[in-house]
């Protein structure tokens, strides 16, 4: 019997979901969809919250920003609220409120801190202590204290504020950035301190008042390239205007950071736009404008083994023009500056806001050669050379500056020759190099001072007005406005010997310079020079920007300033250079001895050495004559400075009184009468040769005379002869009856006055 076997049925699960597993699933579903909303809101949330905070952060930044441009207007910062409305409406949908904070913190030399004082509407200090004690902060350290606070509400309505802080001082934003030297106290200090300038050599400060001194860095020639072909790119210094706060320390107040360039440039339309010049407006360099047109010239460096040039070339040549433009220029002296085709130029570049423009250009207005110290292989200025040149700049310009009102043109009555003469500037008239292993350094110096544009002008004419710069405060609030600065140019001069061939002139490329502190140019060595002759070292640099630039004689519109000094070559054996001790006479001839004995001339060793002198005067206060002279170098080569032979004479001349008012005759007999300058020449010596006066016809008027060897005990005679006198010949007064006595008193000019 057959049997029937059952299929066997395998146990399989079957597709799909449990009710359970579903209700899970949809349970876990939701949580995660419920963090993904609330994830979704916070993110949403944040957003708008960051926004809202870069927003108020902007507001607070820009705001900052605009503070720290405060140009002249430092003593104008104040605080500030500023709503919706004042910035425009709302930002972004969100409402903000700014809030700007100044507090003043002035320099207390008790405490030798800082401290908060309260804001005063013309920026002077409070005094402290008991009513009546004398002030106590520091004129002029201090800083002020910003702090812009911006506010608004978040989603859920509460308060939110961001906070931005600076410290500002009144140094000019204009000035620049700090050199390498500078020492910050902190972040953003309000002190900028520096080594003292007095201590660097080859570095002169001018006092321009009330403790504040302006000096130049020495000027660094920076030479690039390598091999032959190097060349020196650009010039940099700085102009400095600080306090000194010790000997070794001091504040700045403001600085200016210069760059000198030359460049190749093409005449060959640029793309872009070029700027206008940087100028000085009265208180500091303003930013550029911006022209609308494309540059003329473009920076051509070349190639090959063309030597390399400055970075600063391409803004140089792009800038550089005047032609089409009014307004300031940048060569405002010169009657036209134009070019064509591959030129050179010379920019002076000044960092302006952080950013290096092109400038208006320098312009040297006095060169000359200053008296050095005696000291081996450093060439400073001695330091009474260092006090006779800061006297002579000063003298300059407050008679142009604070007494004068045409600023950018010499008065026609002032010439640099009589202030010379009154300060010393040409001393020694003579150096005395012996013939043979002696050297000598020179030192060459620069007065420059910008074209005054209208800004400067009335910033200048304004402070005349202040109540606080008359009197003696004048000189020194007008000199602040004053863009000038004096500069040592030993190393950027061109130094050759004037006369004669038996001296050496270093004038050196700096490549073949050491260190960037070696000096190479100035040095004057004899080479078997012949005693008792006259040689010559000379200095000569191009007027603008070119001679800061090391360029020479190759930008045709500038002049070649110059000046000399002579040496007078002496012998190597004796306790002298060149002779023994011993005395010898000078008898006075041909001068009047009766007006009074103390009007014989001073006669004076050249240059003053030890030993040698020409006695000037006794117990009694009169000179006598003959003259007892006592030298080293008796059988050597002698010089002498002969002066104050001129003088004012109080003997009585008639002059004419010029009626310059309406109503009176015009001309009338002046009652009173004036004296006349009493002018003589120094004809002859004997055994001397007798050189040209200088400042001829005034008080100031010397005469230097040289002898090639003088004999022990000989006995001399200088001869003078009386010359043409020079007198005031009218005086003048303005109007009313009477006109005969309205001269009284009032001479128009000093005769004897340079």
């Amino acid at each position: 019997m057959a049997h029937i076997t059952s299929p066997v049925l395998f146990n399989r699960r079957r597709a799909g979901f449990s009710l359970i597993e579903v209700l899970i699933a949809v349970v876990v579903l939701s949580v995660g969809l419920l963090a993904l909303g609330a994830l979704q809101a916070s993110l949403v949330r944040s957003s708008a919250e960051a926004k809202a905070r870069a927003g108020a952060l902007s507001l607070a930044e820009d705001r900052l920003e605009r503070m720290r441009s405060f140009g002249d207007n430092y003593h104008g910062l104040t605080g500030t609220t500023e709503t919706t409305a004042d910035l425009g409406g709302t930002i972004s949908g969100v409402d903000y409120t700014r809030r700007t904070t100044v507090q003043r913190y002035a320099y207390d030399r008790v405490s030798d801190a800082f401290v908060a004082v309260a804001s005063t509407a013309n920026g002077s200090l409070p005094a402290m202590g008991a009513a009546g004690a004398a002030p106590q902060w520091a004129s002029g350290v201090e800083f002020k204290r910003i702090e812009v606070a911006v506010s608004w509400a978040d989603a859920q309505g509460g308060n939110r504020t961001v906070r931005v802080t600076d410290s500002l001082s009144s140094v000019s934003p204009g000035s620049g950035l700090p050199a390498t030297s500078v020492t910050r106290v902190g972040a953003r200090s309000p002190r900028v301190l520096i080594n003292n300038p007095e201590n660097i050599p080859g570095v002169i400060p001018i006092a321009i008042g009330d403790g504040t001194d302006t000096a130049a860095t020495n000027p660094r020639p920076e030479v690039a390239g390598q091999g032959n072909n190097q060349a020196v790119i650009e010039t940099r210094f700085e102009v400095l205007t600080y306090q000194g706060i010790s000997s070794d320390l001091a504040q700045v107040q403001a600085r200016v950071e210069t760059i000198v360039v030359g460049c190749t440039c093409d005449k060959t339309t640029g793309t872009g736009n070029g700027y206008r010049p940087t100028f000085w407006n009265g208180t500091h360099y303003v930013a550029p404008e911006l022209t609308t047109v494309a540059p003329p010239a473009v920076h051509n460096p070349g190639g090959g083994n063309a030597p390399p040039q400055s970075s600063h070339c391409t803004a140089c040549c792009r800038d550089h023009h005047d032609s089409g433009f009014s307004g300031p220029k940048f060569s405002p002296r010169r009657a036209s500056h134009n070019h064509t085709g591959t030129y050179t130029e010379a920019c002076r570049m000044i960092r302006v806001d952080g950013i290096v423009h092109t400038a208006a250009d320098m312009s040297n207005d006095y060169f000359n050669l200053l008296a050095t110290a005696d000291d081996g292989d450093l060439p400073p200025p001695s330091t009474t050379a260092s006090g006779n040149y800061e006297s002579f700049v000063l003298r300059y310009l407050g008679d142009r500056m604070v007494s004068g009102t045409g600023y950018n043109t010499l008065p026609a009555d002032l010439t640099v020759d009589g202030y010379e003469i009154q300060y010393n500037i040409n001393e020694p008239l003579q150096i005395q190099l012996e013939a043979s292993g002696d050297f000598k350094w020179l030192h060459s110096r620069g007065l420059y001072i910008d074209f005054l544009e209208a800004d400067a002008i009335t910033s200048i004419n304004n402070a005349k007005t202040l109540t606080n710069c008359q009197g003696s405060a004048l000189e020194g609030c007008v000199l602040r406005r004053v863009p000038f600065t004096s500069i040592n140019l030993t190393e950027l001069s061109n130094w050759t010997p004037a006369v004669g061939n038996q001296i050496v002139v270093t004038n050196n490329d700096f490549r073949q310079s050491l260190t960037s502190t070696d000096p190479v140019r100035g040095r004057v060595a004899s080479v078997a020079a012949t005693a008792g002759t006259t040689q010559q070292g000379a200095a000569s640099i191009m007027n603008s920007n070119a001679g800061v630039a090391l360029i020479l004689n190759e930008i045709n519109d500038e002049v070649v300033l110059g000046d000399a000094q002579p040496f007078l070559i002496t012998g190597s054996s004796g306790p002298g250079p060149g002779g023994t001790a011993g005395t010898f006479g000078i008898t006075i001839a041909g001068y009047p001895l009766s007006i009074s004995a103390n009007r014989l001339p001073a006669i004076l060793f050249d240059p003053a050495v030890s030993g040698n002198i020409c006695n000037h005067a006794t117990s009694g206060g009169s000179r006598p004559n003959p003259y007892s002279c006592s030298t080293t170098n008796i059988g050597g080569a002698i010089a002498l400075s002969v002066r104050n032979y001129n003088f004012l004479d109080s003997a009585q001349y008639s002059l004419t009184c010029t009626n310059s008012g309406a109503g009176s005759p015009a001309s009338v007999s002046c009652n009173n009468n004036f004296p006349v300058c009493r002018n003589f020449a120094l004809q002859s010596v004997t055994g001397g040769t007798v050189g040209a006066p200088t400042n001829n016809g005034f008080a100031t008027e010397a005469t230097g005379v040289s002898f090639t060897s003088v004999a022990d005990a000989a006995s001399l005679t200088m001869t003078f002869a009386e010359e043409a006198a020079t007198r005031a010949t009218t005086c003048s007064f303005s109007s009313g009856n009477n006109d005969s006595q309205r001269c009284n008193g009032a001479i128009t000019n000093d005769p004897c006055s340079p």
